[in-house]
């Protein structure tokens, strides 16, 4: 039997997934690496929890065909480096060569998002579905694509950055150096930001005693009629609805699939994109589109990303038929 490691490096965890050649999830299991800062150090352990993995499977190293790595950040373009990792602070490290030099199998390294639009089209609310556009709102905001079955990387490796799309080029400062970005709107990290200034300016909120302060309570207070939740929550649905919009007008997909930790903690903005979409899309992708929300949660990326150094005429069938 042939199976396929994939790995999703998180800013505070790395997650892998074990999946076997006729794309059954043998085996999971997550890790804290201490000093991630550390390539090195970092590297040695993966290779460590790899092996772990396939003893956790009950599959031998001989029956691995190749690993695939998702991490956020700039990724080039063959898939062997990643060129900056700003969750991670790294800076052109040769992941795919140094992991290969210790496991002895193929290695391909890809943007975390992208990895788990992949784990949604093949295991996920995707099955099946060759045109399709995942829009994943967290700590910040990215979208994986997929047109005719294939994966949008784009000339230098970096289409899907959605969440630097510009809403209002007069709007809030985002932390790429523009403005008014939609991550800056929708983004977690983003909103927990922008309220806490308010806070500190005097504002006066029920959200000063939410500790943490994450968008489901935004979400929570603007129902209990607080102005500034409300505000922020207003925003909020606005911002999603037309960036999800724009995307629609302008890929023409069968599938929306919104997910990541917001969309999680506050499913009803899947329903609210369902809305904007009806209202500002074209008429002819409005129709044909269906928004969904992701099945797969923090796992879409570890078990997308096994699927990377699969060969095209042997990756599941869900998403290379219509190819």
């Amino acid at each position: 039997m042939s199976v396929y490691v994939g790995v999703d490096i998180g800013g505070t965890k790395t997650r892998l997934a074990l999946v076997s050649g006729e794309g059954r999830i043998l085996a999971e299991k997550t890790f804290l690496p201490e000093g991630v800062g550390q390539v090195e150090v970092y590297i040695s352990r993966l290779q460590e929890e790899i092996r772990s993995l396939l003893q956790k499977g009950r599959v031998s190293m001989e029956a691995l065909e190749g690993v695939g790595v998702g991490c956020a950040g700039q990724i080039s373009q063959d898939g062997r480096t990643i060129r900056f990792s700003p969750n991670l602070g790294w800076r052109d490290v040769p992941l795919a060569d140094m992991l290969e030099a210790r496991l002895g199998r193929p290695v391909v390294v890809e943007n975390d998002v992208r990895a788990a639009a992949l784990g949604e089209a093949v295991f996920g609310s995707g099955r099946g579905v060759g045109d399709m556009i995942c829009l994943f709102v967290g700590t910040g905001v990215g979208s994986g694509i997929l047109i005719g079955g294939h994966l949008l990387r784009g000339e230098g490796n970096l289409a899907g950055e959605v969440g630097h799309t510009k809403l209002d080029p007069e709007g809030p400062p985002c932390t790429c150096g523009g403005r008014g970005c939609l991550e800056v709107y929708v983004g977690g990290a983003h909103v927990r930001r922008r309220i806490r200034e308010e806070i500190l300016k005097g504002v006066e909120t029920s959200l000063a005693r939410v500790d943490p302060l994450h968008v489901r309570a935004v979400e929570e207070w603007a129902r209990r009629g607080d102005p500034l939740a409300g505000r922020y929550w207003r925003e909020i649905v606005w911002a999603l609805g037309m960036g999800a919009a724009n995307l629609v007008t302008l890929l023409n997909p069968r599938l929306l699939i919104l997910g990541g930790g917001v969309v999680e903690a506050s499913p009803v903005l899947v329903q609210h994109v369902r809305d904007a979409v009806s209202r500002w899309v074209t008429m002819l992708s409005r129709d044909r589109v269906e928004v969904v929300r992701a099945q797969l949660g923090p796992r879409a990326g570890a078990v997308g990303a096994s699927q990377l150094p699969r060969p095209k005429a042997t990756r599941g069938p869900s998403v290379w038929e219509d190819s």
